[in-house]
């Protein structure tokens, strides 16, 4: 994670008790951290968490972190809602011999 912060800041190492903010953090790097953290680590964190835990030390250990939350998989719908079935070979499905 710190060599996270540290990337997005352009920084050549962060502590894990080093600030985001006070470190030359901003807005729009936040949200920049937030699609690093999200990729990196598949654990989604919100701007509100950033805010109240901006070091590293802060975040890991917030409870949204440690709860693991992740994106939900999307899923396809038809426009009354209901879910489709992932799509399977369209040969397999015609029933036609490889």
């Amino acid at each position: 994670m710190c060599e996270l912060y540290a990337e997005i800041l352009a920084l050549p190492e962060v502590g894990i008790d080093d600030s985001f903010f006070d470190l030359g953090g901003h807005s729009l790097l936040a949200a920049r951290l937030l699609a690093r953290i999200r990729t990196a680590m598949n654990v989604e964190v919100s701007i509100r968490d950033l805010f109240n835990y901006p070091t590293v030390a802060g975040l890991t250990t917030s409870a949204n972190f440690e709860a693991g939350r992740s994106r939900p998989m999307l899923r396809r719908r038809t426009r009354e809602g209901q879910l489709l079935h992932p799509r399977r070979n369209s040969a397999v499905a015609e029933g036609a011999q490889p």
